[in-house]
């Protein structure tokens, strides 16, 4: 964290050598925008599945807007049109581009995921946490 603006400076460090490495691609505004979408994809798509955990699991949904025994048929067409999107994005458009053009997408995607899966548990093991259950750095 940045003392002065509280920023999360290695997070924004990261993303700038991301950005850079993607731009190096002859084809960069193509697969960044794709790239964009398959996260904005895969974050609706965690939130469904998550709603769709939930009712398993037995909750309900209280407020004034439900969709009752819509739910099923709503969430599950919204799955699965957004895990084949998700596919439809990351899967190779011009076979004759060199292979690692064809699978840009699906790498920076599994390599971002890959890298918040390694942040969240090197973050998990180098904190600690006091009495009240607030955690900090050690």
């Amino acid at each position: 964290m940045h003392p002065t603006f509280k920023t999360p400076t290695k997070a924004l460090w990261i993303s700038a050598f991301i950005a850079l490495l993607l731009s190096l691609s002859a084809s960069f505004e193509s697969i960044f925008t794709s790239f964009a979408v398959v996260g904005i994809y895969l974050s609706f798509q965690m939130i469904v599945l998550a709603a769709m955990i939930a009712r398993i699991r037995g909750f309900r949904p209280s407020g004034s807007f439900q969709l009752g025994a819509w739910f099923w048929p709503i969430a599950l067409l919204g799955f699965l049109y957004g895990v084949g999107m998700i596919i439809n994005l990351s899967r190779p458009m011009a076979p004759s581009t060199p292979w690692y053009l064809d699978y840009e997408v699906l790498l920076a995607t599994g390599g971002v995921v890959l890298l918040g899966v390694l942040v969240y548990f090197l973050h998990k093991r180098f904190t600690v946490s006091d009495k009240e259950g607030v955690t900090q750095e050690s």
